[in-house]
């Protein structure tokens, strides 16, 4: 399959041919089933699709040798009031890549294209000891919510992200050692197997019975199946990103954490971590990445969480201390014997 651009086509046609020619194109297997071979991720191809649709939007009708730096420096304008800098630099490098390969792209839009300066992301806001078990008596009031009471034990247990805990598939987490294989991720160090505590269990073995009664069989199935419609369920491919949002937001809702977003609970079960004080070593083993501005955060409140121990064992011992001070002190108004004041002396 070769890539081959018309100069003249629209934007919009040249990228969707790209996308197309990013996917790797296979029989399938005898036995029906889709072969695991790919370029790029699922996860990628849909970032992808979901940036070019943005870029469409401005670009789609430009012939694609007549796009020029001007063009990109007039996108960061209009797309600025919507998004922040990074989504920005992520959007206009998917489309530096489709005009790279339809050999547009020249060395002068490379020395003037200038990109949006990098942005920190904000530490979501973790919900306290006391307003976890506020969120799950929540949840776990009413049968209705039973689904997200049992994905949060799990991502409590785990820190799997929304994403990864979409992806599961039946093989993932069935396999007799109360472990959860994560197979995709958004790097290499987020592929890991994560153990289950006992909370865990009982939660995953919730949610298979759900699947199961989903129609979630062959290993392959998704334990978060599709719904296509009214008690219609396709196992062979995940809940979509808002599957759960619905349930979500009327579990936060009811639990008085309107600002509560479900990507925040994955930073909730790594704040738990933290406070227990797990050495960021093994925090990193569950999470698969962190990032080092989440790691100072999550030291931050380790060592503060040591420190606030270690008053507390300071204040006992400060007491037994002062108690001894008090004993040596009367000891001293006692008239003291030849032998304590020479005691080399012999009787």
């Amino acid at each position: 399959m070769q890539f081959t651009v018309v100069p003249t086509e629209p934007f919009a046609v040249t990228a969707e041919r790209w996308l197309e020619f990013r996917k790797f194109h296979c029989s399938a297997l005898p036995n029906g089933k889709n072969r695991r071979h790919r370029y790029i991720s699922e996860r990628t191809v849909k970032s992808y699709a979901q940036y070019l649709r943005v870029l469409n939007r401005f670009f789609g009708r430009i012939p694609v040798a007549e796009i020029n730096s001007s063009h990109l420096r007039e996108f960061q304008t209009v797309r600025a009031p919507e998004v922040g800098p990074n989504k920005i630099n992520q959007e206009l490098g998917v489309l530096i890549q489709v005009l790279k390969r339809a050999d547009v792209w020249s060395p002068q839009m490379e020395d003037v294209y200038e990109p949006l300066q990098y942005e920190e992301g904000e530490i979501p806001r973790a919900l306290s000891l006391e307003e976890q078990e506020q969120f799950l008596s929540a949840a776990a009031s009413q049968q209705r919510w039973r689904l997200i009471y049992c994905y949060a034990l799990i991502v409590l247990n785990t820190t799997a992200s929304s994403y990864e805990m979409r992806g599961l598939r039946l093989g993932d987490v069935s396999r007799g050692d109360a472990m959860i294989y994560v197979r995709w991720g958004k790097n290499k160090y987020r592929v890991r197997s994560i153990p289950l505590l006992e909370d865990g269990e009982w939660a995953l073995a919730h949610i298979l019975e759900r699947a199961r009664s989903l129609g979630v069989r062959d290993p392959q199935h998704y334990i978060f199946p599709l719904r296509l419609h009214t008690n219609m369920w396709d196992p062979t491919r995940p809940v979509s990103d808002w599957g759960l949002v619905k349930l979500w937001n009327e579990v936060r809702l009811a639990a008085n954490f309107p600002w509560f977003q479900m990507n925040a609970l994955r930073h909730t079960a790594l704040t738990r971590y933290a406070e227990a004080g797990t050495p960021i070593e093994i925090m990193r083993c569950y999470a698969g990445h962190i990032s080092e501005k989440m790691t100072r955060h999550y030291v931050q409140i380790s060592e503060t969480i040591k420190r606030r121990y270690a008053l507390i064992a300071g204040q006992k011992t400060t007491r037994i201390v002062a108690a001894h001070k008090q004993m040596i002190a009367s000891m001293a108004q006692y008239p003291r014997t030849q032998t304590e004041v020479n005691p080399n002396k012999r009787g």
